[in-house]
């Protein structure tokens, strides 16, 4: 088997060495300044990517909408209630989890689907207090997961298993 380095796989590389720079700052051990402010463009690219898939329109869309609303308030150009959303965008992410799931024809996108919507349950159930481990500082490992998924299909789609 020979190793190919496609666009996706580059994506998720780069995704997953972010995801793991932001956890390391909300742990205190590294310091990167004010780049958390602009995470939400790593969920508007991957809406992105989705919605030039097929498949992955929808799923895209809300990613596009979600990432998009959060970055313009982070820039202070658009006003969000901060609580709410705060508190609720994870079900955002629950939903693309269950879309992906209701569409799924094969293991691949049922196992997809169910980590998605698995990571998004976990994250709602962190901020209702529900599951007692904060979301709030591994919250970048979303974007691990994103990285993994991103990496996946890179391979998968190149004919790797």
């Amino acid at each position: 088997m020979r190793f190919h380095f496609n666009a996706q796989v580059a994506a998720g590389v780069i995704v997953g060495i972010l995801g793991i720079l932001f956890t390391l700052q909300n742990f205190s051990v590294l310091l990167l300044g004010d780049a958390q402010r602009f995470w939400p463009l790593l969920v508007v690219a991957f809406g992105l990517c989705r919605v030039f898939e097929r498949s992955g329109r929808v799923e895209g869309l809300i990613l596009l909408i979600v990432g998009g609303g959060v970055q313009l308030s982070n820039l202070g150009l658009f006003a969000l209630p901060v609580y709410e959303v705060v508190r609720y965008w994870p079900l955002a992410v629950l939903a693309v989890g269950l879309w992906e799931l209701a569409l799924s024809q094969g293991t691949r996108a049922m196992i997809e689907g169910f980590a998605i919507a698995s990571l998004g349950m976990w994250l709602q159930f962190s901020y209702f207090g529900i599951v007692h481990v904060s979301s709030y500082r591994p919250w970048p490992l979303v974007l691990v997961a994103i990285s993994a998924v991103m990496v996946w299909r890179g391979f998968y789609a190149r004919g790797f298993r």
